[in-house]
């Protein structure tokens, strides 16, 4: 077995266990148990970098091979970029066997697009869970990553979310209760299942929050186009 052989072997065996999206996003979106229709696909090896694009917006299995090592992707919003975590392999053969469009799950349970009419006259904003405590503090939150396919193609959007913090602190039940355009979906629930809380407490003991909402404004800024995400409680 000559050397490049052996790096393409051990790069291969380290990459299975990382060229997939965040479990967050997997739970939260697609069930790929359930194919629903086909897509078409690309993959390109750049230094240490696996690109990976689908004609498919949400949820997508890519299958593909590199240097005849089978990988698996899931990607969800159209497009991922992975560590290669090997060694740089110039001119890489690389095949795309299949691209399947996977159920959705999570972000289905509410249309992206349900309760856009009230959105705009504020009635998201009334009808929010009592609840919700104004006491709830955050420890950690970040902000979702701009998509780059909406980013190239200069689209900007809101997206309305809903969750509940447990005990822990964690967030849990994420919901879109309305989106401008679902193609902000897939980035805002992955960052907000990854905020954490200084959970609320009752008679001294921590307690559940239900109803917290967040509103997301995916902005392109100034003459350049600047991606932009900020957001306000719901």
């Amino acid at each position: 077995m000559t050397i490049r052989s052996v790096l393409v072997a051990a790069a291969a065996l380290a990459a299975t266990t990382l060229f997939t999206n965040s479990p967050a996003r997997a739970e939260l979106l697609c069930d790929c148990t359930q194919v629903v229709d086909s897509c078409s696909a690309g993959v390109s090896l750049n230094g240490t970098r696996v690109n990976i694009e689908s004609s498919n917006d949400s949820c997508s299995r890519v299958d593909y091979l590199i240097e005849g090592q089978p990988f698996t992707a899931l990607i969800v919003g159209g497009s991922d970029e992975l560590r290669w975590p090997g060694q740089p392999i110039r001119d890489a053969a690389i095949v795309v066997e299949n691209c399947r469009v996977c159920a959705e799950t999570g972000a289905e349970e509410v249309s992206p697009f349900a309760a856009a009419d009230d959105s705009e006259t504020g009635d998201d904003d009334e009808s929010a869970d009592d609840s919700a405590d104004d006491s709830l503090r955050s420890l950690i939150k970040i902000m979702p990553q701009y998509p780059r396919r909406a980013w190239m193609q200069k689209m900007e959007g809101d997206v309305l979310v809903e969750f509940s913090v447990n005990q822990q602190g964690v967030v849990q039940n994420i919901k879109v209760i309305s989106s401008s355009n679902r193609i902000f979906d897939v980035p805002t629930l992955d960052a907000v299942s990854r905020f954490r809380y200084e959970p609320a407490e009752e008679n001294g003991q921590p307690t559940v929050t239900t109803g917290v909402r967040e509103r997301f404004y995916f902005r392109l800024q100034g003459t350049a186009g600047q991606p932009s995400v900020t957001s306000a409680a719901g």
